[in-house]
């Protein structure tokens, strides 16, 4: 700051010296410390300030809040030390800024002076109670009305303050009407409640913006889909004082989504049918028609997959051949759709027995096999014995007739009676055989 040889006081207001007007950018202002007179200011000073800061004034006039210069003179007054604070200040341009002070006190002639520095520190937006408010919109007035998207702006009573001519074309309501209206007024039902939560979220600083896509409600009745934003505008003392929101009719993009969603929705829809088709192909590739177990096919495929994983986990396989006795006699005797029931009855006890790792096929004719992945010999054999004994104690409903039937089965071991699944079926069918020759109703064992 200036030391005290700095000024001439000769007169009343005496002048600054030439450093001050040339060399010194920051604006500084001396005030009597008695009287809060204006004693005189630098050039930077007037430049801010203007015709308002006149040598004689109460300096309290170029502050918004005069208790500031009140407290800055007072502290310095006391303390003969520089005194800081910030403050807003209205400049020659009418427009608030909020600056940052130091006061230093001094004494010339025995007058006690305070020498003021200030220091612009942010641009401020008067608040819509402001005459200059209005003034400063007036300047934006041809863009604000001439904009494609709809703007408007409200208080933080959600009533409209302005609205520009896009605004209201969209809505359909005059300005006057508008001011009269609030965001639930301009939305469907349901969505006005929950449009005014997301505005009061703003105000309360809970979120710094919204946005979403909402169904609003014309001054006709008719509907429209909007883009809406919404965001706070806030004075200098980060208080929110002014809602911006900004407004885009999405109706046709909206309308060509929900033509592109039906029609994707359609495909989709397609594509499931489709799925569920292949599903069904695949399954009747593999299914037997008549049993619903798997076929022939599926079980070589699936035989050959479970030797290699037993293979690599070194674990025991074994397969069961399983042939109902005597089934041409009960065909010829009680018609083919006898036998056609005797063979799904087996197939579901069969499904009934297994295991969930167990896999049966109908291998051909009245002839099944049962893949049992890890079950060693013994333990197939037992499995094997009580699916006979259930079987035979089956009793079959059919028309009039109650019929009865047995098993005959042969049963391989991997890796005892064979490596491969022709090996293994060879196997598991020859020792089927041999139970048959034996007489049914039996299991056997290959070797």
């Amino acid at each position: 700051m200036c030391a005290q040889q700095d000024f001439v006081l000769n007169s009343e207001f005496p002048k600054p010296p030439p450093e001050w007007n040339d060399q010194i950018s920051v604006p500084l202002l001396a005030v009597r410390l008695a009287d809060k007179k204006l004693l005189f200011l630098n050039r930077s000073a007037r430049a801010l300030f203007g015709e308002a800061a006149e040598l004689g004034i109460d300096a309290s006039a170029l502050f918004d809040d005069p208790e500031v210069l009140q407290q800055l003179l007072e502290s310095a007054g006391v303390d003969d030390q520089t005194i800081h604070s910030e403050t807003f200040l209205k400049n020659a341009s009418n427009m608030h800024h909020r600056y940052s002070i130091e006061a230093n006190a001094a004494e010339i002639d025995g007058e006690r002076i305070a020498v003021i520095s200030l220091i612009d520190t942010a641009a401020y937006i008067p608040g819509p109670d402001k005459p200059e408010f209005r003034n400063n919109l007036a300047l934006w007035r041809g863009v604000f009305d001439q904009a494609a998207v709809g703007i408007a702006l409200l208080d933080k009573d959600l009533k409209f303050i302005e609205a520009n001519r896009r605004w209201l074309e969209m809505f359909g309501y005059t300005a006057e009407e508008m001011s009269n209206l609030s965001p639930g007024d301009l939305t469907v039902e349901k969505n006005g409640f929950q449009l005014c939560q997301r505005v009061e979220a703003l105000l309360g600083s809970e979120v710094d913006q919204y946005r979403g896509e909402k169904r609003l409600l014309r001054k006709d009745g008719s509907l429209f889909w909007g883009d809406l934003s919404a965001s706070l505008l806030r004075d200098g003392k980060d208080a929110a004082f002014v809602i911006l929101t900004f407004l885009i009719d999405v109706t046709d993009r909206k309308l060509t989504e929900d033509k592109l969603q039906a029609s994707n929705e359609r495909l989709e829809a397609q594509l499931a049918e489709n799925r569920i088709l292949q599903e069904k192909l695949r399954d009747l590739a593999v299914r037997d028609p008549l049993t619903s177990l798997f076929n022939r096919r599926y079980m070589e495929e699936t035989l050959r997959r479970e030797l290699s994983r037993s293979a690599r986990e070194d674990q025991p396989l074994s397969l069961v051949m399983i042939d109902i006795d005597h089934f041409k006699q009960l065909n010829d005797t009680y018609g083919h759709p006898a036998g056609d029931l005797v063979l799904k009855e087996l197939a579901a006890l069969l499904l009934r027995h297994l295991r969930n790792e167990d896999i049966v096929c109908r291998f051909g004719g009245e002839e099944f096999v049962a893949i049992l992945p890890g079950a060693p010999l013994t333990t197939a054999a037992q499995r094997a014995e009580s699916w006979r004994m259930a079987f035979q104690e089956l009793n079959i409903v059919y028309e009039d007739h109650v019929l009865t039937s047995t098993l005959s089965m042969g049963i391989a071991e991997y890796p005892r009676h064979g490596a491969t699944s022709e090996d293994l079926l060879f196997q598991a069918d020859s020792a089927m055989y041999m139970a048959k020759r034996a007489g049914g109703n039996r299991v056997m064992v290959w070797g």
